[in-house]
């Protein structure tokens, strides 16, 4: 059986994206247009995908699906991650236009802010899948006490026991994502057995979109060891 995919994500330097693939991961994360520190215009990402030698996924956050069918034609990427509220119509009239594989983002709430709704979960992931997403990220959201949530790049994790179960019935890919770091990916794999795990801050150096060369070996190779029980 294939081991654990691995997504690096964030990525805002040529000289990172180099370093993933020449540490062995699988996907390079380009952010588009997002909410995020790590955030890239489309130029930008589109140089960075050509300075990448393993495939790319680009994300987008609630961005208008004819914007995200036209980036994806002009950059080509491995896929596409809708890391909002995108609704399942917008995965089918996605699926029908482009040729890349579609990763839809479905987030959990973080560790102390609230259990996970596991059947409402489930019936999402399905509804997203049957409109034609390739793979489910399991990812975090934050709710602050004031100001927007912030879906995914929190660093926080979300319940593990819940997502294996989620992940065991799940009959498609499932990616796992939310506060993942070199010292926590083996058990998170153990325990939930998915398809690939992401993660943005758990390699960086402290600046949002720098990754830190010993933390993205340490992570790659925590991840091949636990292959080897796969």
């Amino acid at each position: 059986m294939p081991g654990c995919k691995i997504k690096i994500c964030g990525v805002t330097r040529e000289q990172d994206v180099k370093l993933i693939g020449e540490c062995g991961a699988d996907f390079v994360g380009l952010l588009i247009d997002m909410p995020s520190r790590r955030t890239l215009d489309e130029a930008r990402a589109a140089e960075l995908k050509a300075a990448s030698a393993i495939p790319v996924a680009l994300l987008f956050f609630d961005k208008p699906r004819e914007d995200v069918a036209r980036i994806a034609e002009r950059l080509s990427p491995a896929a596409v991650q809708l890391q909002g509220h995108e609704p399942p119509q917008d995965i089918q009239w996605l699926r029908a236009r482009i040729q890349c594989e579609i990763w839809k983002g479905v987030h959990l709430p973080a560790l102390g802010q609230g259990q996970i709704q596991s059947q409402e979960t489930l019936s999402r992931m399905n509804d997203c899948s049957m409109a034609g997403a390739d793979v489910i990220l399991l990812d975090t959201v934050v709710k602050p006490q004031h100001g927007a949530e912030q879906m995914g790049g929190t660093g926080k994790t979300f319940d593990w026991n819940a997502a294996a179960e989620l992940s065991a019935v799940f009959p498609g890919r499932v990616m796992l994502a939310g506060g993942l770091n070199p010292e926590n990916v083996g058990r998170a794999i153990d325990m939930v057995h998915p398809w690939g795990v992401d993660l943005a801050s758990g390699v960086e150096s402290g600046t949002p979109g720098v990754k830190d060369p010993d933390k993205v070996r340490a992570f790659i190779r925590e991840v091949r060891k636990s292959d080897l029980f796969y």
